[in-house]
Order: C-alpha cells, then structure tokens, then sequence
C-alpha cells in the first residue's frame, strides 16, 4: 500500500495515508483496508491524530461530515454535535462556515484544527483501524 505511513506500536491503529483522495474516496479506501476514517472521542486520540501527520501542510480528512441536517462520524454508531464544547474538537476560526452550501465534509488544518472542505477536494487521509486493536486484545 502506497502511501501508507503507519505509528509507533502505541498507536497502531491510527494510519496517515498520504494519497490524494476525496473524502468519499478516502472513506472507501479506509474501509476496504482499514475500518474508517477516523472519529475523535477524546483528546488522546485528538493530539494523537494531530501528532501524527507533521507532514500535513495544508488538510487531511477525518470522519466527520455533514448530511445537510446535522454533522456525523463515519464510522457508524457515533454521534456528534457541533454545537458541544468539546475541548478536544478545535475548529479553525470561524469553521465550520459551509461556504456556498458546498462544505459538507471535514479535514484537520495543518496539525490543530477542524476545517469544513468540499468533500470533493482531494486530500491524504487517517484511517482508524479497529480490527488490529482487536487482535491485540
């Protein structure tokens, strides 16, 4: 797999492809190989995600979306309300602002923030893969 940059064995789950995909792609291609996109439940996983993709100078998709009526994970069976403060979920400035009704989809900004994208914009991506921690187990 091409692209593919895997984290040290504390963080085996969590991968940073660094193909250029778009989010449905990117979505695919995390469930075909891994489990999802991943999903941020708390602020380990947060500064774990944000550590792990230095290289990240402009966006990486995660598993957050908007179906037009409210933002979800992925990864089926989590919830998200973008109005909660949740201290671990930092949106950039002003984000999500779904410019021209055209951002449903969102991607980590450089290596601290949230940002709604066009879903069709290609960016790497981070994958979660929960069959790997269920072996370990």
């Amino acid at each position: 797999m091409g692209g593919l940059s895997t984290l040290p064995p504390h963080s085996r789950e969590y991968h940073f492809v660094s193909q250029l995909k778009t989010w449905t792609e990117a979505q695919s291609y995390c469930r075909e190989h891994f489990t999802d996109l991943v999903t941020i439940y708390n602020s380990n996983i947060n500064q774990l995600l944000f550590s792990m993709a230095p290289n990240v100078d402009d966006y990486a998709w995660i598993g957050l979306y908007n179906d037009r009526y409210s933002w979800k994970w992925s990864m089926e069976g989590t919830l998200f309300n973008v109005g909660s403060t949740h201290e671990f979920l930092i949106w950039a400035n002003g984000q999500p602002d779904c410019v021209n009704a055209n951002e449903y989809c969102v991607a980590l900004q450089g290596q601290t923030q949230m940002n709604d994208r066009p879903c069709g914009a290609s960016y790497p991506f981070l994958c979660y893969n929960g069959r790997k921690k269920e072996l370990l187990a």
